[in-house]
């Protein structure tokens, strides 16, 4: 079967048409140059809440930035971080994550099958930052800009995490390639080629198994790579 590769737009996703509709203000600006342009950095954070109203569970925070080039949107997304209280089991983790969303549920699924008691083995050292959505104009947005963005706010604004997680999912085709069709086929060879991306540009390990197959990458944070073990089964942690 041929493939039917589905170009990206450049209209917003939906994370980002709904970050447009708040109307919301950005108390936090970064500003640089790259590539001979003046680059600007326009983020907000959430205030952090208990997942399910449980105390001492899990608490959670999302930050959404904007990166504008000559006073156009070219690119954005967003960060959830989470920090899970001490000695929470993986049921409990489960539990509390699937509260919040399909996709919370899935990153719990893919972290609690690689740790086996993640409260301890990871979130003693810091919180889980999930790269949660991203997206660059292909028309407007300087190749790469939008990687260079987000690493710079890794850096700078979430230094305490001690996992990094992502998904390596092209948004052009959640909805649009149904399995069997051509254009499930174009959706496995982009896949494949944003987890390549990734990995040389965030230095992000697969995680074992299907869940890396899926497009899961992990990266523990270079503080506590002497310390904190990778996945199971996984030879080496990122």
């Amino acid at each position: 079967m041929d493939q039917i590769r589905i170009r990206r737009r450049n209209e917003f996703p939906a994370f980002a048409r709904e970050e447009a509709k708040r109307r919301a203000a950005y108390r936090h600006t970064q500003s640089f140059m790259w590539g001979g342009l003046p680059i600007t950095l326009k983020f907000r954070f959430s205030r952090w809440s208990w997942l399910a109203e449980v105390e001492q569970g899990v608490q959670c925070r999302r930050m959404f930035c904007w990166v504008i080039v000559q006073k156009k949107r070219v690119s954005a997304f967003e960060f959830f971080e989470y920090k899970v209280s001490f000695d929470l089991d993986n049921d409990q983790l489960f539990e509390l994550m699937d509260s919040e969303s399909s996709i919370a549920s899935n990153l719990a699924e893919v972290i609690c099958a690689a740790w086996d008691y993640f409260s301890d083995d990871i979130s003693a050292y810091g919180s889980l930052l999930d790269f949660r959505m991203a997206w660059s104009d292909p028309n407007h947005g300087p190749h790469g800009l939008w990687a260079v963005a987000a690493k710079n706010l890794i850096a700078q604004e979430f230094d305490s995490h001690a996992l990094l997680t992502m998904k390596a999912f092209p948004l052009e085709y959640e909805g649009n390639a149904p399995i069997g069709s051509a254009s499930h086929a174009g959706l496995i060879s982009r896949q494949r080629a944003m987890i390549r991306y990734y990995q040389k540009t965030f230095g992000a390990a697969s995680f074992p198994g299907q869940d890396g197959e899926e497009g899961w990458l992990y990266k523990i944070n270079h503080r506590f790579a002497q310390i904190v073990e990778g996945p199971k089964t996984a030879s080496a942690s990122a």
